[in-house]
């Protein structure tokens, strides 16, 4: 969200008409869904981090109608200065537990701050970029239960999963020596700086690489180098898992910051777009002789969970369903 100055265009003054933007309950259900339960792309892995990028968030809320900046205005239009302030104040408690619950938008502008690369500025100061975010101002000081109030949530979604609700497990990081906001620090990746390195190496990669997961995940490590030290340790340890468990890729959050970038870089035509497919099949019955056959195609991993078409069928059934339907040939 660059600094607007004079006059501005038609086109994002738009942005202001559209009422499901200005919905702080339409952004509360879009983010609680993405980021904090298990039915959203991260599966049930534990929250440690929190991409809270434009290009994100516009993913998070489903507007990719809008640009990532036009996301940004709208999400940072939801919060003023004085309700920043009331949110986190200096005496919070994890008897602030039931109320953060309520306002999960709060946390991921904490993260944001550091995530965005627009309308913050160049500075890595917090409280600068967050005053900038607000209202173009001066630093905002408000911000001494930042660290109380990530961990009033963070016990309050514990005691939910206890009750069996579909929550992800936060795992707050060393705070350091920010003792007032340093959990908002250090959950925020990528920052704006690690997203545009790792957009500098995919951009680099020919178009072909994208045309498959491993081969395009093999492509980036090659490249890690490149890459901040924390990105470069995720994406090793990501090549590992996904070598020993192609299953592991799922939910996996720096291949979510991937598939992000790279649906990003198709969508803008910077790459060729080149679909996904996944077939799965689950078996059922006394015997197992029962198969529920799915099959799922998309530009993104969240595309796969719905599928195009389906069959339940018997095992023996299985060869003909697979040679008939054009469906499943075309794979």
């Amino acid at each position: 969200m660059a600094v607007v100055t004079g006059r501005i265009s038609k086109k994002a003054s738009t942005i202001h008409e559209d009422g499901a933007l200005g919905d702080v309950h339409f952004w509360e259900k879009k983010l609680k869904r993405h980021y904090f339960l298990t039915l959203g792309p991260y599966g049930d892995t534990p929250m440690q981090s929190v991409d809270a990028t434009p290009e994100e968030l516009r993913q998070a809320i489903g507007r990719e109608d809008l640009s990532p900046e036009q996301v940004a205005q709208a999400f940072c239009r939801l919060f003023t200065r004085d309700n920043v302030r009331n949110f986190f104040p200096p005496d919070a408690s994890s008897g602030d537990g039931i109320r953060a619950l309520r306002a999960l938008r709060f946390f991921i502008l904490t993260c944001h701050v550091t995530a965005t690369s627009h309308g913050a500025g160049a500075t890595q100061d917090f409280r600068i970029r967050l005053g900038e975010l607000l209202d173009g101002g001066d630093r905002e000081q408000g911000v001494r239960g930042v660290n109380l109030m990530w961990r009033a949530l963070a016990s309050a979604v514990d005691g939910k999963r206890q009750q069996g609700e579909p929550w992800r497990q936060i795992v707050l990081p060393n705070p350091g020596r920010e003792t007032r906001i340093g959990y908002a620090l250090r959950l925020a990746k990528p920052s704006w700086v690690d997203r545009r390195a790792l957009r500098a190496v995919m951009k680099s990669l020919p178009e072909r690489t994208f045309e498959d997961r491993f081969t395009l995940l093999d492509a980036i490590h090659a490249r890690r180098a490149e890459l901040p030290l924390w990105l470069k340790s995720e994406v090793r340890e990501l090549h590992k898992s996904y070598r020993a468990a192609p299953a592991a890729l799922f939910g996996n959050a720096t291949w979510q910051l991937i598939s992000s970038i790279a649906s990003d870089m198709l969508r803008s035509g910077e790459k060729r777009r080149a679909p996904l497919w996944q077939l799965t099949a689950v078996f059922s019955g006394w015997d197992g002789d029962q198969v529920d056959l799915q099959l799922a195609r998309g530009m993104r991993e969240a595309d796969l969970a719905k599928p195009i078409w389906t069959r339940d069928i018997g095992t023996a059934d299985l060869h003909r369903y697979m040679t008939s339907d054009s469906r499943v040939q075309a794979i």
